[in-house]
């Protein structure tokens, strides 16, 4: 399969900040489902970098949520035109791992560009399962909870790593009653995690 390549980050491309992308032509359409990244957060500065996102999507016809608090921090989620979910982050002076170096000559002012990789959230049928991976192999520790919306599905929990903060967390979803996501145009194939050396690895 021949297909392009498509590589975001800060302007420095430091660790982190890195979003990828491949054009695959006559991909066929994602089903949303569970087993699934169902939302990448992007890490804006604060909730003014927010207000100027909104009114640019507006501007440019990008479907987008009002802006919400998750998991103790102000966000806007977006849909792109094939269906991917992204959340723009406002760090607000959290502490935490640090935001990326803005890319200072790219369309948006750099005060409001985005600063990297933010909570990456799972949708799983069953929470426990993944939340053993995370903590009793990969390290992570349980940091709580929030909810979206009212619904028997709302809560997300929260899981952090090292210095935590909107950089080094992973969200879980529960949803027992969705089918396995069939992979397709929007969909997420993996997130990376980066470890100190080899020998961790």
């Amino acid at each position: 399969v021949s297909s392009y390549h498509l590589f975001y980050a800060d302007e420095i491309g430091n660790p982190g900040t890195d979003l990828t992308f491949f054009d695959i032509p006559r991909m066929g359409g994602r089903r949303p489902g569970a087993a699934s990244i169902s939302n990448v957060g992007l890490r804006v500065r604060d909730t003014e970098a927010l207000n100027r996102w909104a009114e640019r999507l507006t501007e440019l016809g990008v479907e987008h949520d009002a802006i919400e608090e998750r998991a103790g921090r102000r966000t806007l989620g977006l849909r792109d035109f094939e269906g991917q979910r992204l959340v723009l982050v406002a760090d607000d002076g959290e502490d935490g791992v640090p935001g990326g170096t803005p890319w200072e000559k790219g369309p948006v002012p750099s005060e409001w560009a985005i600063r990297g990789l933010g909570p990456v959230t799972l949708t799983v049928n069953d929470a426990a399962h993944t939340a053993r991976t995370l903590t009793d192999v990969m390290g992570f520790r349980e940091q709580g909870s929030y909810r979206i919306g009212t619904g028997a599905y709302a809560e997300r929990l929260v899981f952090a790593t090292g210095q935590g903060g909107a950089g080094a967390e992973v969200h879980i979803s529960e949803r027992p009653d969705l089918p396995r996501e069939q992979l397709g145009r929007g969909s997420v194939h993996h997130v990376a995690f980066r470890v100190p050396n080899d020998e961790e690895y």
